[in-house]
């Protein structure tokens, strides 16, 4: 699947929520309008990049906060593709230039954590070389674990 990257800005703020529908994600945080509070702050910050069709759809989000894990290392603070997109090497094309972009920075880690129930996503950022390096229990809700994962470069 071909897109083009770009950095979010607030006339697509609406469009950079649609892409966490339906997902496990939006399902596990929907509480108290989470993820569109995320979607928001991130755009907000000029810290997200999209992933936009070659029909100018946003089909594509990615959050980075550059010093964002212990004020070190890049997070993914923030990631989703679009229902109709999932399966289509969206994500992992996003992941992969995660990875790049951090490297070309010149950072020797990059950092990201899953919901322990998104199974697809966790399988996803395995496939990609990160690696499970601890669970935070109860992070954001207290019934849903997260865990932390890590890639060095």
């Amino acid at each position: 699947m071909n897109f083009t990257l770009e950095k979010a800005t607030m006339d697509r703020i609406d469009e950079c929520q649609e892409v966490f529908l339906n997902s496990a994600l939006f399902e596990l945080y929907k509480r108290d309008d989470c993820i569109q509070k995320w979607v928001r702050e991130g755009v907000e910050r000029g810290e997200v990049y999209i992933a936009v069709s070659s029909q100018n759809e946003v089909i594509g989000y990615m959050w980075i906060e550059w010093t964002g894990f212990v004020g070190t290392y890049p997070y993914l603070a923030l990631f989703g593709v679009k229902k109709k997109y999932r399966g289509e090497g969206v994500g992992r094309a996003l992941i992969r230039i995660y990875k790049g972009l951090c490297k070309e920075l010149g950072y020797k880690k990059c950092t990201m954590f899953v919901s322990k129930p998104n199974v697809r996503a966790r399988k996803l950022y395995m496939s990609e070389g990160f690696r499970k390096c601890g669970e935070v229990k109860g992070f954001v809700f207290p019934d849903i674990d997260e865990c932390i994962m890590i890639k060095d470069l």
